[in-house]
């Protein structure tokens, strides 16, 4: 197998994974359970990111289609982030 259709695969199953981890969060009620998905969903978005600047020069439709999903994914994570940061400074107001 070259290295493009391994490494599509590879972004593939981190994208599904990393749907599945803010699936799971959403059921989690403890904070410490919550912190820890989303350190997890964070690596993971962490480690397509550098799987797909691998493909930099690849600019198929495929890829495209890849770097929009990451791209949805990791505004998704900085939007809970930012949303949990908020409500725990509520708290002071």
């Amino acid at each position: 197998m070259d290295f493009k259709k391994t490494r599509v695969k590879q972004i593939k199953t981190a994208l599904d994974t990393v749907k599945k981890s803010f699936k799971e969060l959403q059921q989690q009620e403890l904070d410490n359970i919550k912190s820890f998905y989303i350190e997890s969903i964070n690596s993971r978005l962490n480690m397509i990111e550098r799987y797909l600047n691998s493909l930099v020069n690849d600019q198929s439709k495929e890829i495209e289609q890849l770097q929009a999903e990451y791209n949805s994914l990791r505004r998704k994570h900085t939007n809970l982030v930012n949303k949990l940061n908020d409500d725990k400074f509520k708290i002071f107001e």
